[in-house]
């Protein structure tokens, strides 16, 4: 939560040697959806991209 609201809604999942994660940035009409094929490397990415995100909401 940023400012008392929800910054984003994400679901993440995976199986051996795979990983996904999708992300609906509320109020900014953004969509994220990263799908990694090693079973880890999704989360750093939806890391990153959280950041220029927040960093264009100041």
């Amino acid at each position: 939560m940023i400012n008392n609201e929800v910054f984003k809604y994400y679901i993440m999942g995976g199986d051996p040697g795979v990983e996904m994660l999708s992300s609906v940035y509320k109020g900014k009409g953004i969509r994220a959806h990263i799908l990694s094929n090693n079973g880890y490397g999704a989360g750093v990415i939806a890391n990153k991209i959280d950041e220029l995100i927040f960093s264009g909401l100041s």
